[in-house]
This record gives C-alpha cells, sequence and structure tokens, in this order.
C-alpha cells in the first residue's frame, strides 16, 4: 500500500473503517497465495504520511485537515491490517520476509 487505496475502501471510510483491516489482509492472504516466489514483502509503505496525509495537512483524499482522532484511528487501523498480515504471513509458512517501508 502506497497511497493507493481502491475508491470504494475511500467511499467506505478507507482506513478508518476496521472493517478495511479485513479487506487489506483477505488481500495479502490472496497475493501470498498467487505469488510464492516473492521473497521480500511489504505491507505498508510510509504509514504516518498516510493519515497526515488525509487527515491533518489534507493533502490527500478525503482532504481534511486537523483531526487528530481520524490520524491516529487510520495509523492504528494500519498498524492492525499490517500486523495481521504478517500473522498470517508467519502462521502460513510462508518463505521470506515481510515488514513496513518508511
Amino acid at each position: 500500500h502506497h497511497f493507493d487505496t481502491p475508491e470504494v475502501l475511500h467511499k467506505d471510510g478507507d482506513f478508518l473503517n476496521r472493517k478495511t483491516i479485513d479487506y487489506f489482509v483477505d488481500y495479502a492472504e490472496y497475493c501470498f497465495k498467487e505469488f510464492p516466489e516473492v521473497k521480500y514483502w511489504t505491507t505498508f509503505n510510509e504509514i504516518g504520511p498516510i493519515g497526515d496525509g488525509q487527515y491533518l495537512v489534507g493533502k490527500f483524499p478525503p482532504g481534511i485537515k486537523y483531526d487528530f482522532e481520524k490520524v491516529f484511528q487510520s495509523h492504528h487501523n494500519i498498524m492492525v491490517a499490517h500486523a495481521r498480515a504478517v500473522k498470517l504471513f508467519k502462521d502460513g509458512g510462508y518463505q521470506g520476509e515481510i515488514g513496513v517501508v518508511h
């Protein structure tokens, strides 16, 4: 994920909506199964700027400014999605490494 949430999920609240966590984990599982030759996985790139850009400075959709509650909720849900994807990767016995890019 690098500032590329599908529009349908944006309309439903993006990472403010906890359902997006499940969608992300389902997508990660699909990718792990379909691309077993990949050995280096990243779940998110620049977690901080995602929520900050959307809900603090307003430069990314939905363009909201200074809503700290939304910034922190977005960051929290993204980290939960990351943790669940990592757990799925490790529990699934997939080979390789997985992490976040800053």
